[in-house]
């Protein structure tokens, strides 16, 4: 499939403990045989041999494959002012689907309410941590 016999008698790949030791170099030559087909070809191949195997999505085609689509695991929540797009809760009882109603905090969003309920800070001494950029605004 790789074309690459020769991997298979050189002692430098001979134990798990040598391939690491030149992962370099024989990382430099898979990356060289595998980059002469495409993904989708690399997996026609796989599946003809019967080997186990699949593509790795970028978020964007994770969330746009049908079965995302179907189970509706892309939401939008937030208010007007700051909507995001954020994914969906897997977990369905009897195809009920649990929604967070409210977006990702901000960087930043919550640090003087959990230093403040949290940790106690007094007002005093998250000002001076403000001041002295050691926390966001």
């Amino acid at each position: 499939m790789l074309n690459l016999p020769h991997l298979l008698s050189d002692a430098r790949y001979a134990t798990n403990p040598l391939r690491v030791k030149n992962r370099a170099s024989l990382l430099e030559t898979l990356n060289a045989a595998l980059q002469t087909r495409t993904a989708s070809e690399w997996l026609h191949e796989l599946t003809e041999h019967r080997i186990p195997s699949g593509g790795v999505n970028t978020i964007a085609e994770a969330l746009a494959d049908p079965q995302a689509v179907a189970r509706r695991l892309r939401v939008t929540v937030g208010e007007s002012s700051h909507r995001t797009d954020t994914i969906a809760n897997p977990v369905r009882m009897d195809d009920q689907q649990v929604i967070a109603n409210t977006p990702p905090s901000r960087l930043g969003e919550h640090t003087d309410e959990v230093l403040r309920n949290v940790l106690h800070y007094d007002n005093e001494r998250i000002k001076e941590l403000h001041e002295s950029g050691a926390i966001l605004h």
